[in-house]
């Protein structure tokens, strides 16, 4: 595979300060940490809010390391920018932050398709779809029709140059249509073939190197800035090593980039190569000719490059008496995977939602192997109800992700006694919303305990102190991928779920899942809220006498995947609309009941 994008490996261990700038100086209030950002693809966004945490309270970084989302974050605090323009006591805050960068940039910019210009002669002549209009297209034609034998011969008279410029021409000319936020074209199959991925990151790597530029320039104003900012450079104007991990599929080795092992590589393509998703983005060809594609194929949490005894990073005893922070972001409440889980119903998705599934299994595996050490550093940040591959993102949802990353950040420092009274988030809707529903119902009080961020004060935090009571265990959960977003439910109704929403969107009705499966410690955080946050409070008071009802914790059918929260095109569900007339209509046929008082609650007994 080639895509004409060569990135330079340089294997030199020197590395020398230039004295043409000094590492800007950092604060000697500051508390530095080693960090660690797991990769993640679009819900890396999670990370703006944990750092702008750590910022607040006094927090920052000396070392960073990261793969694919966690990849662009690092080279991002690497590069100087900060996590919130209004927290920042060193910058004007005219000056770019990280959550202006992750809240202002289009994701979807990042689908950038090849260009047909860039596929070479021989690349298209020995192309399956070459193949396919060389020999199979003329043999149908002649099959279906007499009167196409002439054309048939002629075109297997034809010059292979002829047919390669034919082909290329087609390729020029094919339409693009968007699915599901995703570009779909003629090139996009014939790169995602051809080349091991369907779009060209090209897009990427300009809106990066950008970015990086600006970073550097906001650091030290005056200084002129490369125009493609190396690791050395990176490291001399703040201070903070960055390293990168990519994945190199041609010798089936890791690589790990730095100041020390690659002074001279432009960090925009190091930050390309850990990011280059499979089938997602063409990888990147290497000058050794090896396809260097996503870090986490390898090592999606790299947290050991941190630790002695490794071959990547020195060590010196000064870094290893610094404290380490992972962030990892974790699909919290999924069904277990051992011995133990039941076989799951077959499912019915498109090609898209199996890619992303493919994608959301392999990058989310290496989550269930984080023992030891590294799980004491870790911070867990709940990304359930969000995909890798969820490039169409509104406004509200990077809100969210930044909010949740916030809360587990002051979980994390709450829990190990070094933050006692965290500041509250300021992200819109904060915790006032369950973990993956989006806040759209406007009534006041839910006999299941649904509400809205109009109900709350924005500083309510998210905190679990209190254990769920004993309960038979988390059910067995399927994940579906629906609108962009995944939710849960019980095996035992997931094929009747995906059937019922794409029944409804052939009936031209578009349903949004607002919530599904919730665990326990979510019903129990509810319940705090809602209910008071005495023992008493949450575990026995009748919900009527919460505010708005809820249910008690082990009783909600949403604890065990049964129940749906439907909205209708990305808002509310309207009781004198379509969508709940559709519902009323056909949800029994796929084992669903209405609750009255709730319009939007759908489950199997209708409780």
């Amino acid at each position: 595979m080639n895509n004409g994008y060569i990135a330079t490996e340089t294997d030199r261990f020197e590395f020398e300060l230039e004295d043409e700038f000094e590492a800007a100086p950092r604060s000697s209030t500051v508390i530095e940490y080693d960090g660690v950002f797991e990769g993640g693809g679009a819900k890396g966004g999670a990370f703006v809010g944990a750092l702008a945490f750590m910022e607040k309270h006094g927090r920052w970084f000396k070392r960073v390391a990261g793969t694919s989302a966690g990849a662009i974050t690092a080279a991002l605090v690497a590069s100087g920018y900060r996590a919130r323009r209004e927290s920042s006591n060193v910058y004007q805050k005219t000056q770019e932050s990280l959550e202006d960068v992750v809240f202002g940039t289009d994701f979807t910019k990042f689908l950038d398709s090849p260009n047909p210009a860039t596929f070479s002669d021989k690349e298209i002549e020995r192309s399956l779809l070459f193949k396919l209009m060389n020999e199979a297209l003329p043999a149908m034609l002649t099959t279906a029709s007499p009167l196409f034998a002439p054309g048939s011969q002629a075109w297997k008279l034809m010059p292979t140059s002829l047919k390669v410029r034919a082909l290329r021409e087609l390729l020029t000319r094919s339409p693009e249509l968007a699915i599901s936020g995703f570009k779909l074209s003629l090139p996009v199959l014939f790169s995602l073939l051809e080349r091991g991925g369907a779009y060209a990151g090209q897009a990427f790597y300009q809106i990066l190197n950008d970015k990086i530029r600006k970073g550097l320039l906001q650091r030290s104003p005056g200084t002129p800035v490369s125009a493609e900012p190396t690791f050395s450079e990176v490291f001399k104007r703040t201070g903070i090593s960055l390293n990168l991990v990519a994945s190199d599929i041609g010798k089936g080795r890791m690589l790990v980039m730095n100041e020390v092992l690659n002074p001279q590589m432009p960090v925009a393509k190091a930050v390309r190569m850990s990011m280059s998703i499979p089938f997602i983005f063409t990888p990147v060809i290497n000058e050794s000719g090896c396809a260097v594609v996503d870090g986490g194929m390898l090592s999606n949490y790299p947290m050991f490059l941190f630790r002695k005894n490794n071959l990547f990073v020195r060590n010196s005893p000064e870094d290893l008496k610094r404290k380490n922070i992972g962030f990892l972001l974790a699909e919290q409440g999924t069904a277990p995977s051992g011995p133990t889980a039941q076989r799951c119903p077959a499912t019915e998705f498109s090609p898209v939602d199996f890619v992303g599934k493919l994608i959301n299994t392999m990058m989310e595996a290496f989550d269930r192997r984080v023992t030891g050490d590294f799980t004491v550093d870790t911070v867990r940040i709940n990304v359930m109800g969000f995909s890798t591959t969820q490039f169409q993102m509104t406004a509200s949802q990077k809100q969210e992700l930044a909010n949740r990353g916030w809360e587990a950040a002051a979980q994390f420092f709450k829990k190990r006694g070094e933050i006692t009274a965290p500041a509250a988030s300021p992200y819109v809707g904060g915790t006032q919303r369950e973990i993956g529903a989006e806040a759209e119902f406007s009534e006041s009080e839910s006999e299941d305990g649904e509400f809205s961020a109009e109900n709350f004060e924005a500083d309510e935090r998210f905190e679990f102190e209190f254990e769920a009571p004993a309960s038979t265990g988390t059910p067995e959960l399927a994940l579906i991928q629906w609108g962009g977003r995944s939710f849960q439910v019980a095996c035992a109704i997931a094929p009747r779920i995906e059937r019922l929403l794409h029944a409804a969107k052939a009936d031209g009705i578009n349903l949004t899942v607002n919530s599904a499966y919730r665990d326990p410690a979510q019903q129990v955080a509810m319940r705090r809220r809602h209910c008071g946050p005495t023992q008493f409070d949450i575990y026995q008071k009748p919900p009527s006498q919460c505010t708005p009802p809820t249910a008690r914790p082990g009783t909600s059918n949403h604890e065990k995947g049964l129940a749906i929260d439907f909205g209708h095109n990305g808002g509310r569900l309207d009781p004198n609309g379509p969508a709940f007339a559709w519902l009323s209509r056909h949800a029994a046929t796929y084992g669903l009941i209405n609750y009255k008082k709730e319009p939007w609650h759908w489950s199997v007994d209708g409780n």
